[in-house]
């Protein structure tokens, strides 16, 4: 018998990450391999070895999907800011009127429909509205360097869409303006707005909640147009 003894070639164990063991076959041994007798060095796993590589190489695979996803976020976010921004600055524009007139009289509105609450509702909405972004004020005609006439031309609520037993699911609220403003001396005209509309749609039964609230929807919207068409041409 030879000295020192050749070993058998046996299996031991390591543990890798995540308290997963992988058998590792260490090969024959002898009785001095190591420090000392019966001592060897701890087995090292190759794959735990080459795990950071792995790690690399997946974050680099997954890398440019990171990327686009996060371009994609950052152009929605960016396009949304951009909507509300161009809202909030439509709604919030400064009036100019013409002749840089300030004092106005708000001489009438007329009203067609059946619908009473409409007329003094639009006469309190276009006077805070104007007030607010022009710096309007109100004032009798004798004192007044411009006045303004608002008609309605259309207020109705009609069916948009049906189903197939012919009931109403989706009907629309439609609301038609238009606005005039005459020179106080001479009561020569000096703007017209031409044709505003406003639109809303509702869900619900005639005379129902939703209608209210589309109605007064349909009338905010159509007094801000109102102002926004001012601005455009002055």
């Amino acid at each position: 018998m030879s000295w020192p003894p050749e070993m058998p070639q046996k299996q031991t164990y390591c543990l890798r990450r995540g308290g997963r063991r992988e058998a590792v076959a260490t090969g024959r041994q002898t009785a001095l391999d190591g420090n000392g007798p019966g001592r060897h060095p701890a087995p090292v796993c190759p794959t735990a070895l080459n795990e950071p590589q792995s790690r690399e190489k997946v974050s680099e695979a997954w890398r440019p999907l990171i990327q686009l996803l996060q371009i994609c976020w950052a152009a929605l976010v960016l396009g949304c800011v951009c909507l509300g921004c161009g809202y909030h600055f439509a709604a919030s524009s400064p009036v100019r009127l013409p002749e840089g007139m300030t004092k106005l009289y708000f001489e009438k509105l007329v009203n067609p429909s059946t619908e009473a609450w409409l007329e003094p509702r639009m006469r309190s909405e276009i006077r805070q509205e104007l007030s607010r972004r022009g710096q309007v004020q109100w004032v009798e005609e004798v004192q007044a360097q411009g006045i303004l006439q608002v008609d309605i031309t259309r207020f109705s609520s009609s069916t948009k869409l049906e189903d197939a037993q012919g009931e109403t699911v989706k009907s629309e609220v439609v609301l038609d303006v238009r606005a005039r403003i005459f020179r106080g001396a001479d009561r020569e005209l000096i703007w017209r707005s031409g044709t505003i509309t406003a639109r809303k749609s509702y869900i619900g039964p005639e005379d129902g909640a939703q209608q209210r609230e589309a109605q007064n929807d349909a009338l905010e919207l159509v007094v801000e147009r109102l102002a926004n068409r001012m601005s455009q041409t002055f």
